[in-house]
């Protein structure tokens, strides 16, 4: 068996040769597994699914339209799972931060991160419960649909009217 120079690059099987150092090996085989997971991870954040993607492209070619998340309009229905799971996250949530006073850990809850996730289609659910009991939902609405019509450093109370103005406008109130 052939003894490895230290001075030449590893080289994986079947791969052609790069001039680059050894560490650029592992740069490689960590993006090539980040990759994917971080572009899932910013769908769900945007509230798509690109794991989707093929079977939407497979649909729209016979013929039917496939409504993602980020393209329901306002008003669409929301199935009873998607309004159990939000009440559930929303109660979770609440029962574990009730106490908390940083939003940085409010917002990075679990329970909050996947309200996120689940992207447009709860806006409506989001805006009925901004009216209800306000809450600290901005840093959510923020991540979901793009906007902040909130200025910077406002009183909580004219940010709860700025935002429901924004979802009336948009028919999700």
């Amino acid at each position: 068996m052939e003894e490895r120079n230290p001075n030449r690059p590893f080289v994986i099987p079947g791969t052609p040769p790069r001039s680059q150092s050894p560490g650029s090996l592992l740069s490689r085989v960590i993006l090539s597994f980040a990759a994917p997971v971080a572009a899932q991870a910013v769908s769900v954040m945007l509230g798509t699914n690109t794991l989707r993607g093929t079977a939407a492209a497979r649909e729209k070619a016979k013929g039917t339209r496939v409504m993602h998340d980020v393209e329901k309009k306002a008003g669409a229905a929301l199935s009873p799972e998607e309004v159990a799971e939000f009440q559930r996250h929303l109660a979770l949530w609440k029962d574990e931060t009730s106490a908390q006073s940083s939003i940085h850990v409010i917002a990075m809850h679990p329970s909050y991160q996947r309200i996120i996730g689940m992207g447009r289609t709860v806006l409506p659910l989001l805006f009925q419960e901004l009216q209800r009991e306000p809450d600290q939902w901005f840093w959510a609405l923020h991540a979901i649909t793009g906007e902040d019509p909130g200025a910077p450093y406002e009183d909580f109370d004219r940010a709860v009217e700025r935002w429901l103005n924004w979802g009336r406008e948009r028919g999700y109130v």
